[in-house]
């Protein structure tokens, strides 16, 4: 999947993100989260222009969703990190708590695909 690229360029700063908010440190590192965001757009940028570049190479001229669809899988590598988050790292031990962790995580990843979309 072509959102490889961006959630690879944002995958520490999101990992640091979800230890502040599940395990309840303090997150203070905005400037890197701005650096972060904006390395991200233009990952997202860069790669939805060679994606389609090279599919209109070969005169395939169907590129307005998948403009929108390429970065959308940066959402897909979010959810499956919160996965591998709560199978490794939490310890949750009720059912409620980890209903409402993989509620807010889905939440998080659709965000973020429809942003990553928008962007592409």
């Amino acid at each position: 999947m072509p959102g490889f690229l961006p959630y690879s360029a944002a995958f520490y700063e999101i990992t640091l993100i979800n230890r502040a908010i599940w395990q309840g440190q303090v997150y203070y590192v905005f400037t890197f989260l701005a650096i972060v965001i904006f390395v991200v757009t233009i990952t997202i940028s860069e790669t939805v222009i060679v994606y389609i570049y090279h599919q209109l190479v070969f005169e395939d001229y169907r590129w307005w969703w998948k403009s929108f669809f390429v970065p959308t899988g940066m959402g897909v590598y979010m959810m499956l990190l919160s996965i591998h988050y709560y199978m490794t790292v939490l310890n949750v031990k009720t059912w409620l708590a980890a209903w409402l962790y993989f509620v807010f995580s889905s939440v998080l990843a659709i965000m973020t695909s429809i942003v990553a979309g928008s962007i592409g």
